[in-house]
């Protein structure tokens, strides 16, 4: 059963101009008990993400790149998971042609846990024109350090007046080792509050380098 203090996976489909699937994964801390106006912690947490990062995402997601769920999952219990079905087009109006779905503006995020690597969101829908040279142009930084801040915004009306039930965090992935070699040979994420190590998403900063997501080329 899920508790106050779980960590949750929150996967965000899209689909772009080229029919490719693009994926960006969140994670978010459930800090303080969700209002009545929702069953389960991860359907809380999947409504409130598509009305309110979706929201602040939608006018700076290219008009043909739809949203189509928002999955979510406590990463601690197994039976709280929620698939919103969002099926929803961005609103950006494109001035020129798309720039190929794995090229991508890279987004840095910093948090509170020093034990912790930095985190990062790479986030598709370039325009030719928001770029000059693979660097981003100061009108084509505009709507990515939008995305770029909606990675800070809270979420999920709490049972506490003025509180949100869930942070976004950057989750420290659990090493799996060869059991012969003793040597690490993949990374999971943590299934229980004993793993759960995590830090509280404080800055998102906006690289004006454009890069690519190699797992978007295939």
């Amino acid at each position: 059963m899920s508790s106050v203090g779980d960590l949750f996976e929150l996967q965000a489909i899209y689909q772009d101009i080229d029919n490719k699937v693009i994926q960006n994964t969140y994670f978010y801390r459930y800090d303080v008990a969700h209002g009545l106006a929702w069953s389960s912690p991860a359907e809380a947490l999947a409504d409130a993400w598509f009305n309110t990062v979706w929201a602040a995402q939608r006018p700076a997601t290219a008009i043909n790149t739809r949203l189509n769920e928002v999955r979510v999952r406590n990463l601690f219990d197994g039976s709280d998971v929620w698939d919103y079905p969002a099926a929803q087009l961005g609103t950006r109006v494109a001035g020129t042609e798309y720039l190929p779905s794995h090229d991508a503006a890279k987004v840095t995020l910093t948090h509170t846990n020093g034990l912790i690597k930095k985190g990062r969101k790479m986030f598709a829908g370039l325009l030719e024109g928001d770029q000059a040279i693979g660097v981003l142009t100061l009108a084509g930084m505009a709507p990515f350090a939008v995305l770029a801040a909606s990675c800070l915004l809270q979420v999920a009306d709490s049972m506490l007046l003025g509180t949100k039930s869930f942070r976004p965090v950057v989750v420290k992935r659990v090493p799996v080792f060869d059991l012969m070699t003793g040597e690490i040979t993949s990374y999971r994420l943590p299934t229980s509050a004993i793993e759960g190590i995590y830090g509280y998403i404080v800055g998102a900063t906006l690289s004006s380098i454009v890069t690519t997501q190699t797992s978007r080329k295939s």
